[in-house]
């Protein structure tokens, strides 16, 4: 084989290899209780869905993301509380005139 008929992706043949990724292989170290976290809002898919919204600047969507990760770990009936604890907190805020 040539010195340089090899790749940095692999394969001696002309198009053999990995196919380049607009991706970067990142290591992070977490606990196991973050690592528990992460996993039960689908892993990465969860951190890439949220950073494209907030890199997106798209803060109702994230919200919605966020919201939706927390059905799904602690309930529905868990967030319908948030949600009349949020509705509680608007009202509240709105009555002082803390809203604009």
């Amino acid at each position: 084989m040539k010195p340089d008929a090899r790749k940095d992706n692999g394969g001696a043949r002309p198009g053999a290899g990995r196919k380049p990724v607009p991706t970067r292989k990142r290591t992070y170290r977490l606990t196991d209780e973050q690592d528990a976290a992460l996993m039960a809002l689908d892993g990465s898919a969860w951190l890439q869905g949220a950073m494209n919204l907030q890199l997106a600047e798209r803060p109702d969507a994230l919200v919605l993301l966020q919201l939706d990760a927390l059905e799904k770990k602690h309930g529905r009936e868990w967030l319908a509380g948030l949600a009349g604890k949020i509705n509680e907190r608007v009202a509240r805020d709105e009555k002082n005139h803390l809203l604009p």
